[in-house]
């Protein structure tokens, strides 16, 4: 991999003037319609959407999110921003024609979607949608922001009742993620998505003292979950305490929490951060091998125990650091399978491997996958993956995981 910073991106597009402007940034849009040729009913005035443009490596921009009323997602279109401006007209392979223009850049977005769609009448009618997505960059670069991720340490104490007071240990403590989104004067928190909750956004001090229903995940749905949320929370620090009850409690009691932390901030020097990469399989065991190299986001957080969260499409796992030095295990020949991570974090890079070797019978079997990744939000890295991806594809081993250290009660963690 390079280790080459760039200022800019400042190569001339093929034989005209435009200069390329790459993005890799996530908004929180506004979506409104520009018209009603599909008819039915219109979308409301503050509908909103959350949308994701990762950098690919082949210089374009994939658009990630779901973008209400649409037939179709715009993910499939590979976009090329020039001068700040996305104009694209493609077909697929009906001959439908699809359309996306206006302004991208990494401070803000505006786009114009015009895509085919079928009246919601039941006549098979065909009509034309026309969205506008306009909206900001969220604040994950922007340490004074309410916006972004918080990797929090969590303590959960158990179901507490009426005025006992919380257990002097906790029964079970781990690091979760919050996400945490201010918008028209509310702030909106995601933990894990598994847990949603909102409330006033704290003034300058940073107190909340929020009480409502939030919601759940867990087996049956998402379901309400009265509760409290107090403490304080802003991009500098938390210390909150969170309450909550599920229907199946006794009258007066709760599931207690309480997080402390920070807002991981996106920047070159910090390790923790979300990374583009490419992931690539394996199997030692396939015959013939057939190694499939694919695009994704991989994340990184930093632990207050000294280690390090890694969370990809294979699952989270919790390793060691030692200097720049990636590593833990689990099993053993012994056991007849043994699980290792082991990597390079060196910012803004990353590279990784996890294997799970196992014996079936008299054999030794390998499946897993090696990651390259470069930090995201910072589009003038210059990065050139040790590995290329290959056509998308939607497949993966199922490797296990690391064993998990948490025990956290209702929260279903992933």
């Amino acid at each position: 991999m390079k280790r080459l910073l760039l200022p800019l991106f400042a190569l001339a597009a093929c034989g005209d003037d435009l200069v390329p402007t790459p993005v890799d940034m996530a908004y929180d849009v506004r979506v409104i319609e520009l018209d009603h040729d599909c008819g039915g009913t219109p979308l409301p005035d503050d509908q909103r959407a959350s949308l994701d443009l990762q950098l690919r490596v082949d210089g374009s921009v994939r658009l990630n999110g779901w973008v209400p009323s649409l037939l179709v997602q715009p993910s499939f279109i590979h976009l090329f921003p020039h001068d700040g401006r996305i104009d694209v007209e493609t077909k697929d392979q009906y001959g439908d024609i699809y359309r996306v223009s206006g302004p991208l850049t990494m401070e803000a977005i505006d786009l114009t979607l015009d895509f085919p769609g079928y009246r919601p009448d039941g006549s098979g009618q065909a009509c034309r949608q026309r969205l506008r997505l306009q909206g900001a960059a969220r604040g994950f670069r922007d340490p004074a922001s309410l916006d972004g991720l918080y990797p929090l340490h969590t303590d959960y104490y158990g179901v507490v009742c009426g005025s006992d007071p919380l257990p002097s240990v906790p029964v079970g403590s781990g690091t979760l993620r919050i996400d945490g989104r201010p918008r028209d004067g509310t702030l909106y928190l995601d933990l894990e998505d598994a847990f949603w909750f909102y409330g006033a956004v704290p003034d300058a001090s940073g107190q909340v003292d929020w009480s409502g229903t939030f919601y759940l995940l867990d087996d049956s749905g998402i379901i309400d979950a009265p509760g409290t949320f107090k403490g304080t929370f802003g991009p500098g620090g938390v210390q909150a305490d969170l309450a909550f009850t599920d229907g199946r409690l006794a009258a007066g009691c709760s599931y207690r929490y309480a997080f402390a932390g920070a807002k991981q901030v996106a920047a070159l020097e910090n390790r923790a951060g979300a990374y583009r990469g490419v992931l690539r399989t394996y199997d030692t065991c396939e015959d013939p091998p057939m190694p499939v190299a694919f695009e994704q986001q991989v994340d990184l957080v930093e632990r207050d125990d000294g280690r390090v969260a890694i969370y990809d499409v294979g699952g989270a796992f919790v390793v060691g650091l030692d200097g720049e030095t990636l590593s833990a295990s689990a099993g053993s020949r012994d056991l007849g399978e043994v699980l290792t991570f082991t990597g390079i974090s060196s910012p803004p890079y990353l590279s990784y491997t996890f294997d799970d070797t196992y014996q079936v019978g008299s054999t030794w079997c390998s499946i897993g996958w090696d990651v390259d990744a470069v930090l995201r939000y910072f589009p003038e890295i210059e990065w050139e993956p040790a590995f290329q991806p290959d056509p998308p594809m939607t497949t993966l081993p199922s490797a296990r995981r690391l064993p998990s250290d948490r025990k956290l009660g209702p929260l279903p963690i992933r």
